[in-house]
């Protein structure tokens, strides 16, 4: 890691400002980077086999999958691939991208898939490159947040000082766990029978408003109706969606399964958790529940987010105590402050 990238300040006054501009301008000069062309395709799936292993190490790349991917891609509107090569043309760092709607605030926010440098040519700042492109895209198309939440197989947490000097702010953390549930068990998955108007459906909406307010997404309001539509209209068509609701409806784990576009490595991502006990009977018995679900689905990845690290409203003690470990940083970037800066 340079160490002017490592100084950089995080603040978005002028002078901040005009050094990441200067720094900006000195990467550009060793480095290009574009958007994703179809004559990218056999360099980047030289590419994979290293992301691959920082994400999830047992599993296999399967190019032709990849390949179909990077058509989708090619053909998305909300998705994208840029890509960065030094002087000489060859690949050093890409990022994959996309835009959603936020679940509980309906605001349009960037997110990434995978953010991945060369490991032989880390600390040269190439990756500062994609992620400037990659909201330089997002803000055209009416994005007003980046929300970086990819794992990074970096233990040292060098990232979050790139990603601070960005301007990004390290607001939570992404927790991952190997999971070995009993394919046997007999698994009660609750999302077969949410009903609006029951007590139950009134608990997990009660529980998603207080995880909202808890986190960073409180900056905005909290749309009722989105999350109430989440788990009385997407979730149920959802395949592959899972819900545990404990007893005293006061825990509760929603997730889903997702088929990994590098490989056949199925992977579970909780959309949603609430623990009121981190030690409590609940908060287990909802995990175990997960676990049994993720061993029926073949599924051995299971990864978490904590938007409130060091709060009341922590989800990482419950997590950690049942095994999970810490896999990376979750930063944002207001981008309405980056289109500001641009015009002032």
């Amino acid at each position: 890691m340079s160490a002017d990238l490592l100084t950089m300040a995080r603040d978005q006054t002028r002078p901040a400002r005009d050094r990441l501009a200067a720094l900006q301008q000195r990467l550009r000069a060793r480095y290009t980077v574009t958007k994703l062309r179809e004559a990218d395709f056999p360099e980047i799936a030289t590419f994979v086999p290293g992301l691959l292993r920082e994400v999830i190490p047992e599993a296999a790349p399967n190019l032709k999958k990849l390949e179909g991917y990077l058509r989708f891609v090619l053909s998305s509107d909300a998705t994208a691939i840029f890509v960065c090569r030094d002087r000489s043309g060859v690949i050093v760092s890409l990022g994959t991208f996309y835009v959603s709607t936020h679940l509980t605030s309906g605001r349009l926010c960037l997110y990434d898939i995978n953010v991945f440098t060369d490991p032989a040519r880390r600390g040269g700042g190439s990756i500062a490159l994609v992620l400037d492109a990659a909201e330089d895209w997002a803000a055209g198309i009416g994005c007003e947040l980046s929300c970086l939440m990819a794992v990074t197989g970096d233990p040292e947490r060098r990232i979050e000082a790139l990603y601070a000097s960005l301007g990004y702010a390290v607001i939570g953390e992404i927790l991952k766990k190997t999971v070995h549930g009993d394919p046997n068990a007999a698994v009660r998955n609750d999302i077969a029978t949410l009903r609006v108007g029951t007590s139950e459906f009134a608990a997990v909406i009660g529980m998603t408003e207080r995880m909202h307010a808890s986190s960073w997404y409180a900056a905005f309001p909290f749309r009722r109706d989105m999350a109430e539509n989440l788990y009385r209209l997407y979730l149920p068509a959802a395949p592959g969606a899972f819900l545990a609701v404990g007893d005293t409806l006061q825990d509760f784990v929603s997730a889903c399964r997702v088929n990994y576009f590098l490989s056949e490595q199925l992977f579970c991502t909780a959309l949603g958790c609430h623990f009121s006990d981190a030690g409590g009977r609940d908060a287990q018995q909802v995990l175990a529940r997960l676990e049994n679900w993720c061993a029926q689905e073949d599924i051995r990845e299971v990864f978490f987010y904590d938007f409130a690290p060091g709060t009341d409203h922590s989800v990482s003690p419950a997590l950690v105590g049942a095994g999970y470990r810490r896999a990376g940083p979750i930063c944002i970037k207001d981008l309405r402050l980056k289109a500001h800066n641009a015009t002032d």
